[in-house]
């Protein structure tokens, strides 16, 4: 049974669908759907191409701005471990993140992240082996300190975010 081909004019029950763009597996252009023109159109700000690749054996999807950059991402090798990673500094783990975010993300993006990034100082004289719970519950005890809150805007009284980003960005590298 061949595949249907894509029609733009055939409402599919989706405001956003992808469509796949020949000769690049695993990379789809993001259409969607045009109320006034009765089709779908391509995305023309944010976002406009789609690319899922495994890794691990999970797949993993994300979203860009260029075709160039879905490709490149789709194509790319997954940074892998190395044995000694664990004797690295954290401010080295955190330049080699930073690094390869900045390929990956928006420029607003990377800017918020380094904002946010900063709050991890506490751990930049720590071994990747060292960071322990024990050891984020004393940067979380160290973030509440009157002397490091009086440094901050007035009206930040937690760290969830950035915790967050510790658990989700810094710790995928390993």
């Amino acid at each position: 049974m061949s595949k249907k081909e894509f029609n733009p004019t055939e409402y599919k029950n989706k405001k956003t669908i992808t469509k796949s763009i020949p000769g690049y597996s695993g990379v789809s252009q993001i259409m969607t759907w045009s109320d006034r023109r009765k089709r779908y159109c391509n995305k023309t700000i944010g976002n406009k191409y789609y690319a899922a690749k495994r890794i691990g054996g999970v797949q993993v999807t994300k979203t860009f701005a260029r075709l160039n950059e879905a490709k490149k991402w789709q194509v790319d090798e997954v940074i892998e471990v190395e044995e000694n990673d664990e004797d690295l500094l954290f401010k080295d783990v955190k330049k080699k993140f930073l690094k390869r975010k900045k390929l990956e993300i928006r420029v607003a993006t990377y800017e918020s992240l380094v904002s946010k990034i900063k709050h991890l100082k506490f751990f930049e004289k720590y071994r990747m082996s060292e960071v322990t719970p024990k050891l984020i519950d004393s940067w979380l005890l160290h973030v509440k300190t009157p002397s490091y809150l009086k440094t901050q805007h007035k009206t930040r009284f937690f760290y969830k975010h950035e915790l967050f980003s510790f658990k989700t960005n810094l710790c995928l590298l390993f």
